[in-house]
């Protein structure tokens, strides 16, 4: 299978295994005192944000989760 390029770089999806999506997208204060809700829809942009820049699957290795 031929994929025309025209000149340009294809590249796979990276896989970032390594992130914390709710910090990435909040202050830390914010993260630590926000609804569990909340931090869950945080999680979630970012989660899309970062799909969106580069990466095709991505290992969130934790949050602010309550006791």
């Amino acid at each position: 299978m031929l994929i025309k390029g025209d000149g340009r770089t294809l590249m796979p999806g990276f896989i970032d295994a390594h992130l914390h999506l709710v910090f990435a997208g909040i202050p830390l204060l914010a993260a630590m005192t926000a609804d569990v809700g909340y931090l869950h829809q945080v999680a979630g942009r970012e989660a899309q944000r970062t799909v969106m820049r580069d990466s095709i699957t991505v290992r969130d290795v934790g949050g602010p989760t309550p006791p």
